[in-house]
């Protein structure tokens, strides 16, 4: 059985007040697998994430998800003030049901600058963010993945390694979706493409046919959290 169905799917999506249609009647099905997802706009990528992982729904036709879907990693939203790394370890440890304690060890493990779990998370250097995010996700056990933030890290190449080591590993014979922050490091590591442009989703294996069409279609995002990207060359580990 397939981890990602979409049948007769019809979408549409509201931004800035003027509504979009990300799908018209569209039917795809993924195979296990690591895949790029590329949409004609930013917008497009991000309905399509929030579709999967459940925080929107279908006008009509279905989306069915087997196995244990992740969050968009990336973008876990706006932490109060008061929030620590160790208050998000907990907090996700009773969501997503794995233990708290082999979560901090596992974070302290990885992350570099552990002392920090300690202080408030919006306090935090915008890069470490990103790896507490990753790190968090690989704590718990997931079928399919939802990437979307950097993997490859110029200034820190050994957390670089390391994290892609631990996702390889994880998320082997499993589902991974990566949208293209960094072109280098999908090139290298993802097989397939989902591709969600003129009102459908399709899959191909032409990954640089797919980057192509990735954000060709601009569309203006209103209110939308953000991960701020890491401007550098991502070609140091590939």
């Amino acid at each position: 059985m397939k981890p990602i169905e979409i049948q007769n799917a019809t979408y549409f999506v509201r931004n800035s007040g003027t509504v979009h249609q990300i799908l018209a009647n569209s039917t795809t099905a993924a195979d296990p697998g690591w895949y790029l997802l590329s949409g004609s706009s930013r917008l497009h990528t991000i309905a399509f994430l929030d579709l999967l992982c459940g925080k929107s729904e279908l006008q009509n036709g279905f989306c069915r998800i087997r196995g244990n879907i992740s969050w968009p990693i990336g973008r876990m939203g706006v932490f109060s003030s008061v929030v620590t790394g160790i208050n998000a370890i907990s907090h996700f440890s009773i969501l997503y049901g794995f233990d708290r304690n082999f979560g901090i060890e596992f974070v302290k493990e990885h992350l570099g600058q552990y002392e920090l779990l300690w202080k408030p998370i919006v306090n935090w250097p915008t890069q470490i963010k990103l790896k507490f995010s990753l790190l968090l996700a690989l704590v718990a056990d997931f079928d399919i993945y939802l990437i979307d933030t950097n993997l490859a890290f110029p200034e820190d190449v050994d957390f670089s390694r390391n994290i892609i080591g631990l996702l390889r590993a994880k998320a082997k014979a499993k589902t991974v979706l990566l949208t293209p922050k960094q072109t280098q490091v999908v090139k290298a590591i993802c097989t397939k493409a989902i591709v969600v442009a003129d009102q459908k989703a399709t899959i191909t294996d032409n990954i640089n046919e797919a980057l192509a069409i990735n954000n060709s279609k601009p569309i203006n995002i209103g209110s939308i959290n953000e991960t701020a990207e890491i401007d550098a060359d991502d070609g140091l580990l590939f």
